[in-house]
């Protein structure tokens, strides 16, 4: 059996040590994994070295693969292997390596030696498609890692930090845990469900006014996210209630609890929304603007209120107002794929309505700038600094995606089919830009809608190959 082989090599601008010590941590598997693959570890996170062996969980369609693999050639700061023992090729030997250049320059190196199941008739049906899959998942993992260590090595001396977040399970917070501690962050979540007393979750039930305060002494920082789905039901009296609450009413406890603290967080990052300014018909609005008039403006009024008492305490407090998080894990991006795939996407309206968003990783990125730029605080919206409207986006996602954007939905329709909730979400024509986050000198990873949208989704230009760079 002669194995495919594929490379690929990138010049990463940190010492070794730094890049290596990163693949080992627990975020990182999640970090390398595109959000277009879906896989799992069933397990507890396996420590990288010789003899270890890390279970996944492979989805394929319809069908769950389990894949082991087995650490070898494990050299500290330089190299490891991961060996199939068993699941989906008929043979996979990948190596990991990091060579320096300079003091302050290294190669990542991914070199794969596989083999497909089936023999010929493997090949025949497979080589193809696998090249061009394991091309745009390298490119993927390259990119994630080299902005990854860009932001640790942005904020100088490298201190862990330990870090409480809310809402963990969300969409942001989901992947913000892994980041963080990619980063060599601890991280502690707070949770509804009992915890496991060994585990770094922490109970708290903010329905009745409860937070076990045991670890939370000692936080260098929190990052509270926690809020009802504005988009989990059909909105009556009664959910919108459940919304409020779930802001407000969770902030007013979480803040309360820490004025309680000994030693309390020097920062706190709060989540709020770009809903703060309601419909301003497309102007630009900045930190300094107004609040609108209508339910989300009032409730993103309120929600900041709350974090008022945290700043009295001597808390540095950043209220992050996000705009349309862009990512297919969760929310609207991921409720516009499967009609665009299948070739039935088009505009919500006419599609002039603007559009303030930002990608995942720029989340994420300026949840970390909240935690280690102490110039930032109050309203800082989260939002590239390229909106664009909903035609845009549309046509944009229509090009990625390679499929004709032909239909539109009118407003009246989808009144009818999810209620007040459109008017308030969909249909707001918002141009919030954001000042403070490059005034205090956060780089956006992606500023530019097409570029983002082939980063998530796996859709790199046609000439994305695997590569060796000449040494």
């Amino acid at each position: 059996m002669d194995p495919e082989v594929f490379d690929k090599q990138s010049i990463i601008p940190a010492p070794p040590k730094l890049i290596f010590a990163w693949h080992e941590r627990t975020g990182a598997f999640y970090r390398l994994t595109p959000p277009w693959v879906s896989v799992k570890i069933p397990g507890k996170h396996v420590p990288i070295a010789n003899g270890q062996v890390s279970e996944l969980i492979l989805k394929l369609g319809p069908f769950a693969i389990k894949w082991k693999l087995v650490y070898r050639d494990y050299i500290p700061n330089e190299q490891f292997r991961d060996v199939m023992s068993s699941g989906p090729f008929a043979y996979w030997n990948h190596l990991h390596r990091v060579e320096s250049i300079e003091s302050t320059k290294s190669y990542m190196i991914d070199h794969v030696e596989y083999a497909l199941p089936f023999g010929k008739f493997g090949r025949l049906l497979g080589r193809k498609w696998i090249r061009q899959f394991l091309a745009k998942m390298f490119e993927y993992r390259h990119r994630i890692l080299t902005g990854d260590i860009a932001d640790i090595l942005k904020y100088g001396n490298f201190k862990p930090l330990r870090i409480l977040i809310t809402g963990s399970s969300g969409v942001i917070g989901s992947a913000l845990k892994p980041y963080l501690t990619a980063m060599g962050h601890q991280v502690i979540c707070l949770v509804r469900e009992n915890p496991d007393p060994n585990s770094d979750r922490i109970l708290w039930d903010p329905e009745n006014d409860f937070i076990d305060t045991k670890y939370l002494e000692d936080l260098d920082a929190v990052v509270h996210l926690a809020g009802e789905n504005l988009n989990g039901k059909r909105w009556n009296k009664q959910y919108k209630k459940k919304i409020y609450n779930s802001r407000v009413n969770g902030t007013k406890l979480l803040v309360a609890t820490l004025a309680q603290l000994k030693h309390p967080p020097k920062v706190l990052i709060a989540a709020s929304a770009i809903g703060f300014y309601g419909d301003t018909a497309g102007e630009v609005v900045t930190e300094e603007s107004p609040a609108g008039s209508g339910f989300l403006p009032n409730l993103a009024k309120d929600w900041e209120l709350q974090t008022e008492q945290a700043n009295a305490l001597g808390i540095r407090v950043v209220n992050l107002r996000f705009g349309v998080v862009l990512t297919p894990a969760g929310d609207a991006l991921a409720k516009m794929l499967l009609p665009f795939q299948m070739g039935l996407g088009g505009t919500v309206g006419f599609g002039k309505q603007s559009l303030s968003w930002v990608a995942i990783d720029d989340v994420l990125g300026a949840v970390y700038h909240g935690i280690q730029c102490e110039q930032l605080e109050g309203p800082v919206n989260v939002v590239t600094p390229e909106p664009c409207t909903n035609q845009k986006l549309t046509k944009t996602l229509g090009v990625v995606l390679k499929r004709p954007t032909l239909f539109w939905i009118p407003k009246v329709i989808l009144r009818i089919l999810y209620g007040e909730v459109v008017n308030e979400t969909l249909f707001p024509s918002t141009r919030a830009q954001p000042v403070k986050l490059q005034n205090t000198g956060y780089t956006f990873r992606f500023p530019n809608l097409e570029p983002a949208l082939r980063h998530m989704l796996g859709k790199e230009p046609p000439d994305v190959k695997g590569n060796k760079t000449a040494r």
